[in-house]
């Protein structure tokens, strides 16, 4: 299991805000687990929000009321017999901190209570619940994740990412349907965390070299058809007319066998074909590399081979050592990119 100290650099990464003076603390921290660690960045996130002030917004209500307020129901109100008491059903809206992104907040801190952390973090979860009495709750499990909550100048837009990661990453529903917490993320969201985190890496520590998640166009003799998949890398490093796009990869199994015979993943050997060879027709050096995260399997990726004149490399990140030893893994792979173009 990656330790989750480098757990918390990884998020510090993917999520710059992470890397402010009021994070600096975390990184001295002991957290038994990857649900305690997210459970102590929201509750910190939080009560930094506080001290601006908890969003609010507008929500419509509907109330039976002796006066007019916001547009009266008539439907409702003849249905209720209201005008028999001298009142009406109004629909209205209220200015509250009942608002969406407060209640999966308050779901994903619920969310967390279930989960193996230590009673110190559960008395600060149960404190910030204290804080989201008038909040109402939702359902984790079908929460609609593409609503915005991008407003500039609050924590919001990355307390949300991080409740998705949370509630994603950790939730684990039983037979029974009730909802339990894993104490790790699952692979899905791991491989996430995993190619962001490179990418803001690359991007904050190597400003020599161009770092994005970059789009590679279709080198067609003719036509553009809609029906064609996007190509879309998750690290593409450029220096002058050198590129290597790298495609981050993070899997228990980071081999297949064959034959009882270990052998590179094949659909992701043809997926960095593709980037490569189209991109190298338009133009400029252009290589390859699979990156994946080194497993405690015997046998790990390590070749290199060039396929019609483009360099692809497959190798494996150690994320189980001290994070110094991570950035001089990922150091290393910039510097050979820039020392190959300069020969």
């Amino acid at each position: 299991m990656i330790p989750v100290l480098n757990i918390y650099y990884m998020l510090s990464y993917a999520y710059q805000t992470l890397r402010t003076g009021k994070y600096a603390e975390l990184a001295t921290m002991r957290f038994e687990n990857t649900a305690d660690l997210m459970s102590a960045i929201l509750i910190r996130t939080l009560n930094t929000q506080l001290r601006r002030g908890i969003r609010r917004g507008y929500v419509n209500k509907s109330a039976e009321m002796p006066t007019v307020r916001g547009k009266i129901c008539m439907s409702e109100s003849v249905r209720r017999m209201s005008s028999t008491r001298h009142n009406v059903v109004c629909d209205y809206d209220e200015f509250s901190v009942d608002i969406y992104p407060n209640r999966v907040l308050k779901a994903t801190l619920n969310l967390l209570l279930h989960s193996e952390i230590p009673n110190e973090r559960m008395m600060e979860i149960r404190r910030a619940l204290a804080v989201l009495c008038d909040v109402g709750t939702v359902d984790v499990r079908h929460v609609d994740w593409d609503f915005r909550s991008d407003r500039s100048g609050d924590d919001y837009p990355m307390m949300m990412s991080l409740c998705e990661l949370t509630v994603k990453g950790l939730l684990q529903s039983e037979s029974k349907g009730d909802m339990k917490v894993r104490t790790v993320f699952d692979e899905q969201r791991m491989c996430r965390l995993y190619e962001k985190f490179i990418l803001e890496f690359y991007r904050r520590e190597h400003p020599e070299v161009v770092a994005e998640a970059s789009m590679v166009k279709w080198a067609l003799d003719e036509g553009l058809p809609d029906d064609l998949p996007v190509m879309q890398t998750d690290i593409t490093l450029r220096c002058r007319d050198r590129v290597l796009i790298i495609d981050a990869k993070y899997y228990e199994n980071n081999m297949q066998y064959r034959f009882d015979r270990p052998k590179i993943h094949s659909h992701n050997l043809y997926q960095i074909f593709t980037y490569v060879t189209n991109e190298s027709a338009y133009g400029g050096d252009v290589s390859g590399m699979i990156l994946y995260a080194r497993t405690d399997c015997e046998k790990q990726p390590d070749s290199s081979f060039v396929i019609n004149g483009n360099r692809i490399t497959v190798r494996t990140l150690d994320l189980y050592c001290d994070f110094d030893e991570i950035r001089r893994q990922l150091d290393g792979i910039v510097c050979d990119f820039i020392k190959s173009g300069s020969q």
